[in-house]
């Protein structure tokens, strides 16, 4: 097992996301794992502009999601 920080996984979802075409069967199951936690978390408008807010925004946007899920 291995622990990511919140910007870790964001960042790794950003790239599953680029290269979704060319993602065999275990990395499509990872990028599936991180899209359900980000649902939970996120609103439409930001899961739409998340590669935008990652590379834009990053740390406003893991503050938010460090207050989402504390009252979670």
């Amino acid at each position: 097992m291995i622990n990511l920080t919140e910007m870790e996984m964001l960042g790794l979802y950003v790239l599953l996301r680029r290269h979704e075409k060319d993602l065999d069967s275990n990395t499509a199951g990872i990028k599936h794992k991180i899209e359900e936690l980000l649902f939970d978390l996120l609103t439409i408008d930001e899961l739409e502009n998340l590669e935008q807010s990652y590379v834009l925004e990053g740390r406003t946007l893991m503050e938010r999601l460090k207050h989402k899920g504390d009252t979670a």
